[in-house]
């Protein structure tokens, strides 16, 4: 990661509108969902539970970090830029990390606050922030893959939006259509919402961990790949193929060391 590079994204972000104009949405979306849809201010049935609140962030991902990748583009596109590939766009991907958390932290001051009139499940919010920390790495290294392979900004920004609306409801056409459990399971296994869900419920999950870390690491890989064939250079293809086969071995041995963490105060999810 370039520091001077960094600083040069984060400074363009400081200095646009789009910028704010996505942090201000991230945060009065999310703060609606949470107050309106707990019945946060009625009597008895009001409630602090905090899914809804990362559920509203991770929603909010799907239209705000495509736009905020779209606004600095031009450095993707940018092949002068004196890095590697991996450098450049690892440091791209921090950049719009630093931009979509900022909002983030900004509504922690929700649950803060809240507690004080309130309970809110401690273990639950620490769950939630590591899981949309996660999916907001994973979004990224995403949409990064989508502007890199259409290279042209506008195209990418809808099919980027497009895909992360796909990517964050599949898990719920089981519900709509009747399909094998094969289809149940593939579904489900590439729904970022669905892994997601444990998380914004007080668990953490292994499994889960491992997809969005794995997933992000296999998008950043495409990435450069498509970087690559944009510019005409050559690639090495039994090292891609080798790369790829590590990932895969990685992710079967991962997978065999299950661990699932209930977070939560009461242990909701923990069987007695």
């Amino acid at each position: 990661m370039n520091t001077s590079f960094l600083k040069s994204i984060i400074y363009s972000f400081l200095i646009d509108p789009l910028f704010y104009f996505c942090s201000i949405l991230t945060v009065i979306y999310t703060s609606f969902s949470f107050f309106y849809l707990n019945h946060f201010f009625v009597l008895g049935v009001g409630t602090t539970e905090l899914d809804i609140f990362f559920k509203a962030i991770s929603i909010s991902c799907i239209i705000i970090i495509p736009l905020l990748v779209f606004r600095i583009r031009y450095f993707i596109f940018d092949d002068s830029i004196p890095l590697n590939s991996f450098s450049k766009l690892i440091t791209i991907l921090f950049s719009v990390f630093v931009a979509a958390i900022i909002p983030v932290l900004v509504l922690i001051s929700i649950p803060v606050t809240v507690n004080v009139f309130g309970f809110v499940d401690v273990g639950q919010f620490i769950s939630g922030f590591i899981g949309i920390v996660l999916f907001i790495l994973t979004a990224i290294s995403f949409v990064i893959f989508i502007f890199n392979f259409f290279n042209k900004g506008y195209i990418a920004l809808l099919i980027s939006i497009l895909f992360l609306i796909v990517f964050n409801n599949i898990h719920l056409i089981p519900l709509y259509l009747k399909l094998n459990s094969f289809f149940n399971f593939f579904f489900k296994q590439f729904s970022f919402a669905w892994h997601f869900s444990s998380f914004e419920n007080g668990i953490i999950d292994t499994k889960d961990i491992f997809f969005f870390l794995f997933t992000t690491l296999i998008f950043i890989l495409l990435s450069i790949y498509a970087e690559y064939k944009r510019i005409g250079k050559k690639i090495d293809f039994f090292a891609v193929v080798l790369l790829f086969l590590s990932i895969l071995f990685s992710v079967i041995t991962f997978s065999k060391f299950y661990k699932r963490f209930d977070f939560t105060v009461n242990k909701q999810y923990t069987i007695s």
